[in-house]
């Protein structure tokens, strides 16, 4: 069995999961996941495990086999070590955000996975596969009347997150010029009829983005649908985060345009580790 870790928010758990079920279809055994973080202290951002929006079919580990994977007392991971040598079952640890590894590729049929594991290397072959599986369970009528209008017409994403980027100087946030300069881009390449503006601050976007052609400013959805959404316009300008890269990549217009900024963290540490995350065919500016 493959055993993933969950934790972060939708965009991190989609990561997680396909990495997941690229290893688990590769030696045709299950997936399970592992949602303990989500009711630890570590989860101080209050996020919710919210896969289960999607269709998405996740058999949950008990707390018991969470405990004996990472138990918190010495005896209890001495314990681990041996049980977990005994049973050939492999951890396998991500330390932050880094490149591919080509390792994970490599691990045994009985694996636990704790990372983010954010580059497409790792589940691209298995895209056929993912597309139906991370659409929404249900559609409410807002969302169902917004997605025939982007639909209908020459849309282009702009996804803007700054609420809990505010909050930490690991990532920081997009600029109004990065914006701008990556609608230029894809307006010319693409004139566009509806700019479908997503984002958790929509009073700045307001205030910033008021200049775009013909501005839609979509509220009031789920994580689920404002994925969806996303994913329907032709074209996208995706923020720093995890989230906006998972709409640009469901997104199956053949001629799609992405834009991506080049910095995606201010850490410099984490931004030279953050190479792989773009696709190629991605434009970064």
């Amino acid at each position: 069995m493959i055993v993933v870790k969950y934790f972060g928010g939708l965009g991190n758990q989609l990561f997680q999961y396909a990495t997941g079920t690229a290893l688990a279809r590769q030696h045709g055994t299950s997936l399970l996941a592992d949602t303990s973080w989500y009711q630890s202290r570590h989860n101080t951002l209050k996020r919710s495990f919210l896969l289960n929006s999607l269709r998405i079919h996740n058999q949950q580990v008990n707390d018991q086999t969470a405990r004996m994977f990472f138990p918190k007392s010495l005896a209890g991971r001495v314990r681990n070590h041996f049980l977990v040598a005994g049973n050939r079952m492999k951890i396998l640890t991500e330390q932050g955000i880094r490149p591919y590894n080509s390792q994970v590729g490599d691990a045994p049929a009985d694996t636990y996975l704790n990372g983010y594991w954010q580059s497409e290397k790792y589940f691209y072959h298995i895209r056929q596969a993912l597309l139906p599986e991370v659409q929404p369970l249900a559609l409410g009528a807002p969302a169902r009347e917004a997605a025939q209008q982007i639909k209908n017409t020459v849309a282009v994403s702009m996804h803007v997150r700054r609420a809990d980027y505010l909050l930490t100087e690991v990532h920081g946030t997009c600029t109004p010029d990065y914006y701008r300069r990556a609608y230029q881009v894809v307006n010319a390449n693409h004139p566009v009829q509806m700019t479908c503006i997503f984002s958790d601050d929509m009073d700045w976007c307001r205030q910033q983005l008021s200049w775009v052609h013909k501005p839609v400013f979509i509220e009031g959805m789920t994580p689920a649908e404002d994925l969806y959404l996303m994913s329907l316009c032709r074209h996208n300008i995706i923020a720093n985060s995890s989230f906006s890269w998972w709409a640009a990549w469901l997104n199956q217009f053949p001629q799609k345009q992405v834009v991506a900024p080049e910095k995606w963290f201010n850490d410099p540490l984490l931004q030279n580790q953050s190479f792989d995350m773009v696709p190629d065919s991605w434009a970064r500016m």
